[in-house]
C-alpha cells in the first residue's frame, strides 16, 4: 500500500519502492467490500494473496529466515 512508510524510515530499499502499489483508498475500499460480503479475510492484489497463501506450504524455518532477511537493514 502506498503509505510513505519506506520514505519515512529511510531504509533505502528499492524492491518495494519500484513496484506499483495500491493507494490506501483502494485497499480500504477492497476491504470494505469484502466485509460487506461477509469475508473474514481480504487480501488486496493477486501477488499479495499468493505470498500470503504460500506461507502455509513453506517450512517455517525458511519463512523465518526470509522474513529476517527482508527486515534486516543491509549495510
Amino acid at each position: 500500500t502506498e503509505s510513505g512508510f519506506h520514505e519515512a524510515v529511510n531504509d533505502g530499499r528499492r524492491l518495494l519502492k519500484d513496484r506499483k502499489k495500491a493507494s490506501s483508498r483502494e485497499v480500504a475500499e477492497y476491504g470494505y467490500r469484502a466485509m460487506i460480503k461477509g469475508k473474514i479475510v481480504a487480501i488486496h492484489g493477486l501477488k499479495n494473496a499468493i505470498m500470503a497463501t504460500s506461507i502455509r506450504f513453506i517450512p517455517r524455518i525458511l519463512v523465518v529466515k526470509a522474513a529476517r532477511m527482508i527486515q534486516e537493514k543491509k549495510h
